[in-house]
């Protein structure tokens, strides 16, 4: 879609709705190595979000499900990557 195109009223408006989502939110990008482990800043922030989700459920092993969540993600983006770097045939039962 080619934002140059679009009427000045859907600009202003979607200028409008991100303002209104970086307001209501903090973003915090990270990465994740998948050979070793997670560097300090995304644990102590892991670690911060799985205490407090455990104060919200009132189980305290609710945090550590993050950890099993966040390894079970990367484990299947490893298999997508792997699954993808095959050569593609004729056959789709191949």
């Amino acid at each position: 879609m080619d934002v140059e195109r679009w009427p000045n009223s859907l600009l202003i408006e979607n200028a409008r709705n991100t303002q209104d989502i970086l307001s209501a939110y903090t973003f915090l990008p990270i990465a994740m190595e998948t050979l070793s482990s997670m560097n300090d800043s995304a644990y102590h922030l892991f670690e911060d979000l799985s205490r407090k989700i455990s104060e919200v459920f009132g189980d305290s092993r609710e945090g550590s499900f993050i950890f099993q969540r966040l390894s079970v993600m990367i484990q299947r983006f490893k298999v997508a990557l792997f699954h993808e770097s095959f050569t593609r045939h004729d056959n789709p039962d191949l």
